[in-house]
């Protein structure tokens, strides 16, 4: 069973891995992509709703019951549908639970695909606790440390008895080869985080271009601002900075890249409103 946070991800899964391999290969495994049932149809793709459960007239996605599960061999489902598998007593039908992105997970979402282990299931929580973290704005909830992911969590505990552990049959594993990531960023990350410039690789294969520097970091003043009907936040300076930033590269587009193209450009911020102020 294959446990995703977002939908979008676990359909990402099957787009872009599964399906491209099964057309490749004509390999007979069998694929169940649980949807709930509030989601519409029309807007699943056709190479994702394929593997889906739908009612007679294809107009609704239905949830599965035991016997259709149990013909499948990969299942995959949100952290939150997870539970509907718990409802059909599936508990010990598992041979291996991999959580993606168990990093950016309440302990308590992702205690939910755990839920259908047995000791002999082997679980695999795939993340990095460096990285985005799942957000928690209760105090209360901060002091109780639920604003730590089990992955950490769970990571903490493993390192701190390390020593006694067989390094053929290690519990943490840390992957070191980055394909995305140009070196002189890499080398910043990996110093920062991971305790040395030298602990994480870069293989990406990305032209050089020589009168743009890949790392910089600009400082701005302003504040995060919340709007009373919202839960997110925004910063108006911030976003100043970075609409500058965007059309000053798009403005001097290097030939490296080739031809220019606006979509080629990716802004990240954590919040909602965030991204809604750069599109306005």
């Amino acid at each position: 069973m294959q446990c995703i946070v977002h939908f979008s991800a676990a359909d990402l899964y099957i787009t872009k891995h599964l399906d491209p391999f099964l057309e490749k290969t004509k390999c007979n495994a069998k694929i169940r992509r649980v949807y709930f049932t509030e989601r519409r149809v029309n807007t699943v793709t056709p190479k994702v709703k394929k593997y889906c459960l739908l009612n007679r007239d294809l107009s609704a996605f239905e949830y599965p019951s035991y016997e259709d599960i149990t013909q499948h061999n990969i299942v995959i489902v949100t952290l939150s549908t997870s539970l509907r598998l718990a409802d059909l007593g599936l508990q010990d039908y598992f041979t291996h639970i991999f959580v993606d992105e168990a990093a950016q997970t309440l302990e308590a979402e992702a205690v939910m695909p755990l839920s259908l282990a047995s000791k002999d299931t082997c679980v695999v929580l795939a993340g990095d606790y460096q990285q985005i973290s799942p957000k928690v704005y209760s105090p209360e909830a901060r002091d109780q440390k639920f604003d730590i992911s089990l992955l950490e969590r769970l990571f903490q505990y493993y390192d701190s008895f390390s020593h006694k552990i067989d390094p053929t049959k290690p519990l943490n594993i840390l992957l070191r080869i980055n394909y995305r990531t140009k070196m002189e960023i890499l080398r910043f990350i990996s110093a920062i985080f991971y305790g040395g410039p030298e602990k994480l690789e870069s293989r990406a294969n990305l032209p050089s271009v020589l009168e743009i520097t890949p790392l910089m970091f600009y400082a701005v003043q302003g504040m995060e601002i919340q709007d009373s009907d919202s839960i997110s936040f925004y910063n108006m300076s911030e976003v100043q900075e970075v609409v500058e930033r965007v059309q000053e590269l798009f403005n001097h587009w290097p030939t490296e890249w080739g031809e220019r193209n606006p979509k080629a450009i990716g802004v990240v911020t954590p919040y909602s409103d965030q991204v809604r102020s750069h599109e306005c």
